[in-house]
């Protein structure tokens, strides 16, 4: 009789290896589940989360680095505002300043999501914040450089000519040669205004950029006090005045 003889090593070897097979299979398949499980959640909240932290978009229109601003003269603060989410009057606008910090400026947003108000900024450069704030404490801000110069100073102006108390023969023109300056604003900027008090308004002209203004025009046969006004773009003047005589040489 032949016998077959199977050692217990070999038989424990063998069921050991089909446990480990069954065993490795469910465990894969259990964690492919909880992956797919978990990414799916993942998105979820990611999507809703980017819905809920969707915040407003601002811009700042002004002021910008190319003003002309002056320490005592008010400056127009303005911003737009865009917020598909939340009605735009519940948006709340907030400027400051690197220099001066928080701004007092009354810029309330209107149905079209613009906002302006005035408001005054020190001398300096001052690097300028408006922060949107909707009703959900969401925000969004925008920012510019803009340099503030001392207070502005009145302009300067001077008659050449006519000479004070020169005459001019009746019913010659009278020739008019003035000159005007300003150390804040351009010279384009500036306003002149030539009035006699007896023919009243003469002209009124802006400056070009030579600073220099020159006319002819009759006036009639009289004595006149001629005055020459000259304005800047924040309401400042300069006034120069001679007397002229207009007749008999």
């Amino acid at each position: 009789m032949r016998c077959l003889v199977v050692s217990s090593f070999f038989l424990a070897m063998l069921f050991s290896g089909c446990g480990e097979s069954d065993t490795g299979d469910t465990g894969s398949d259990s964690g492919t589940d909880g992956d797919s499980d978990s990414d799916s959640d993942s998105d979820s909240d990611s999507d809703s989360d980017s819905e809920a932290l969707a915040a407003p978009w601002v811009t700042l229109l002004a002021p910008l680095g190319d003003a002309r601003l002056y320490e005592d003269q008010p400056i127009i603060f303005e911003a737009s505002v865009v917020d598909e989410d939340d009605d735009l009057r519940d948006v709340i606008l907030e400027w400051s300043s690197s220099i001066d910090g928080t701004l007092l400026v009354d810029s309330t947003l209107s149905d079209d999501g613009r906002a302006s108000g005035l408001g005054f900024l020190t001398a300096g450069e001052h690097l300028l914040t408006v922060v949107a704030t909707d009703d959900a404490g969401n925000t969004g801000s925008d920012e510019a450089t803009v340099l503030v110069g001392p207070a502005n100073r009145p302009p300067s102006c001077e008659f050449v000519s006519p000479a004070d108390d020169a005459v001019t023969a009746a019913g010659e023109p009278t020739l008019f040669h003035v000159v005007v300056g300003d150390p804040d604003s351009s010279l384009e900027t500036l306003t002149l205004s030539l009035t006699s008090d007896k023919d009243g308004a003469l002209a009124s002209v802006s400056a070009d950029n030579t600073g220099v203004y020159m006319g002819a025009m009759s006036l009639s046969a009289d004595t006149h006090m001629l005055t020459l006004t000259v304005t800047d773009p924040f309401g400042q003047t300069c006034v120069a005045s001679l007397t002229h005589v207009v007749g008999e040489l």
